[in-house]
């Protein structure tokens, strides 16, 4: 289905915030809605974004970027595979709440997504998925206009360039809508709704492939080295798909977000791949936003992803009559100060798997189950932020307070769940079970989530 349609008029003003005070999109009664796009990017470890500190040229397109954005830099995904923490990024709900937490789950559509209030709110809703777990068959597809599940196919898993391709094509043609002549008896600005495109690319999840021309400058022997090589492909083309915004009329009215929904293990804690943990590698994910007119800074504290719908709900001025758990992230955008949060993660897709973990105050506290082995852990991130270390039992008070908070944040998602329909958990068709399988979830943990062969 293609992307590109026909502009729909939207009563949006043309006066903008002065130049020596740049207000916040919301603040500004007579501005037009800004724009948003939001890139979500596969299996994408923060660390491995020169933006994050990383000392090879992974990322020059999103360098670029974050060089004129906010930088967070302890975002913390709400699961470690891709529906719960997608399910979480469009809904701004824990893991606990839209129980998106196995193979087969549906997000029912009672739970109500980011598109959905932007589209009620006057927006022209767009979005490419070139994943699975983003399909109709999902639920995640609830409130784009447009949608576009081309590049989802077995034979197109090299895809990044595709995803470009057709979010460049929208912007052209938004750029397009914005210079028709204006229609008689309306103002200029009227031509056009503001418009919400999410693009998600793939490629960096396993298996790494070689991309001649630009993997040989990471190496190809190893997984980690080829794993580079991908992420560098794939900000090859969100830099083509960034350049064309800014060559747009559009890009100073537009909200640009880089997030990630997991990250990956290459054998830090005995894993490869991701979905069976929850440390630093599987779960700390890139989130970079642009605002128009709002300084570059960095955000040291952990902030949740629930935190990201409530915020650009904020930004374009969009209220929204459910309760949301997540925090606006408008203030650390504006100042660079966050109030301190509660970052909870979970995973349990496997059998006999129920992994739940917190981090606060400089900690993170660890519910691990996993077949017969249960633990508390609880490492300092100041001085171990790589998990290395168990200090539970030399902490025990603390291990104690961080266990608390875990139950409040998880008592705080299931009482939110007891206020939506939940669909249960059916048989895979034989096509998505065999999709899957290819991707990895096939729920064998000694496969430790590789797929063998992409094509």
């Amino acid at each position: 289905m293609a992307l590109v349609a026909a502009p729909v008029l939207a009563l949006v003003c043309s006066c903008g915030p002065a130049p020596s005070e740049p207000a916040l999109p919301s603040e500004t009664a007579a501005a037009p809605k800004p724009n948003l796009l939001v890139i979500s990017i596969d299996t994408l470890r923060a660390d491995r974004l020169g933006c994050y500190g990383y000392g090879r040229p992974t990322s020059p397109q999103i360098d670029r970027l974050a060089a004129e954005a906010c930088v967070f830099d302890a975002a913390q995904s709400a699961s470690s595979w891709t529906l719960p923490s997608m399910s979480t990024l469009m809904t701004g709900l824990s893991a606990s709440t839209h129980r998106c937490t196995q193979l087969s789950s549906r997000l029912d559509p009672s739970q109500i997504t980011l598109a959905e209030m932007l589209r009620d709110n006057g927006y022209d809703t767009a979005i490419v998925a070139s994943h699975i777990f983003i399909t109709t068959s999902f639920g995640l597809q609830q409130g784009y206009t447009h949608v576009d599940t081309s590049v989802v196919q077995d034979e197109q898993d090299i895809t990044s360039h595709e995803v470009a391709d057709r979010g460049i094509e929208w912007v052209t043609e938004q750029a397009r809508a914005l210079s028709r002549p204006t229609v008689q008896g309306l103002a200029a600005d009227h031509r056009r709704a503001p418009w919400m495109l999410w693009l998600h690319f793939f490629d960096p999840h396993a298996p790494y492939l070689v991309h001649p021309g630009i993997s040989e400058a990471f190496g190809t022997e190893s997984d980690a080295e080829r794993y580079d090589g991908e992420i560098a492909y794939t900000d090859l083309h969100v830099g083509r798909l960034l350049d064309a915004l800014r060559a747009s009329p559009d890009w100073n009215n537009t909200i640009i977000v880089i997030v990630a929904d997991h990250g990956e293990e290459f054998g830090e804690h005995g894993h490869h791949g991701h979905g069976y943990s929850l440390h630093e590698e599987c779960v700390r994910v890139p989130l970079i936003v642009r605002v128009p007119g709002l300084a570059a800074r960095r955000v040291l504290e952990p902030v949740p992803t629930i935190d990201l719908v409530p915020t650009l709900l904020e930004l374009t001025g969009t209220k929204w009559t459910h309760e949301l758990p997540g925090l606006s992230l408008v203030p650390a955008l504006s100042t660079g100060q966050q109030v301190p949060r509660r970052a909870l993660s979970e995973v349990s897709w496997q059998a006999r798997q129920d992994i739940r973990c917190v981090q606060a105050e400089g900690w993170k506290y660890f519910d691990f189950h996993l077949g017969e082995y249960d633990a508390e852990l609880l490492f300092d991130k100041a001085d171990d932020r790589a998990e290395h270390g168990n200090a539970f039992d030399a902490q025990p008070e603390r291990g104690a307070q961080l266990r608390e908070q875990l139950e409040l944040e998880l008592g705080r998602a299931r009482r939110l769940s007891g206020g939506y329909r939940h669909q249960r958990p059916g048989a895979l068709s034989p096509a998505e079970e065999a999709r899957l399988s290819q991707l990895g979830y096939s729920g064998d943990e000694s496969s430790g989530g590789v797929p063998k062969e992409k094509k």
